[in-house]
Parts: C-alpha cells; sequence; structure tokens
C-alpha cells in the first residue's frame, strides 16, 4: 500500500511577496482587444455546392487531399471546409 504524506509549509511575509511579484512578472495584466480572436460565422453552403458534395460523397466517402482540393476548386469552398463537410457527413450518417 503506498501512502502520501505532505508537510504543511509556513511562508513568511518577504517570501510570500517575493511569489507574488515573480508570478505578476509573468502574467500579463490584461489582453488586448486585437488578440482576442472572433468567432467565425458559419458558412452557407448554397443548394447547388451540397448537391455537388453529396453526389461526390456518393463516388467516395472519404476523399484525399488531392481529390479535396479539386472538389473544393469548382464548388467554390476551401479545401478545408470540404474536409470539415466531408467529415461531417460520415459522422451523420452512422
Amino acid at each position: 500500500m503506498n501512502s502520501c504524506c505532505f508537510e504543511s509549509a509556513t511562508i513568511s511575509v518577504s517570501s510570500n511577496a517575493t511569489i507574488k511579484n515573480n508570478v505578476a512578472a509573468h502574467t500579463p495584466e490584461y489582453v488586448h482587444v486585437s488578440e482576442v480572436k472572433e468567432k467565425k460565422r458559419r458558412t452557407f453552403i448554397s443548394k447547388e455546392t451540397r448537391d455537388f458534395l453529396e453526389t461526390a460523397f456518393k463516388l467516395k466517402r472519404s476523399p484525399n487531399s488531392r481529390e479535396r482540393k479539386i472538389i473544393a476548386e469548382k464548388c467554390g469552398l476551401t479545401p478545408l471546409q470540404v474536409r470539415v463537410w466531408f467529415t461531417n457527413k460520415r459522422m451523420r450518417s452512422k
């Protein structure tokens, strides 16, 4: 049987102040507004694009990166958006 014991530590006022100063020196007091990322807006996919993606999905459920790039060029999306669409579609079709 393993056991642990913790010793109590007493911190003097001067060492407590030193700890606070060290933490404060390495912690930003505020985050500038420009550093906060805005939430991305949801991408609207037209019916024609959805139909094209559905057809591509019927042909191949998991296109490789080259195929995703071709699909993206044909339907006006980014390859990342195509990848996410295919991933979501596979999850929905389970």
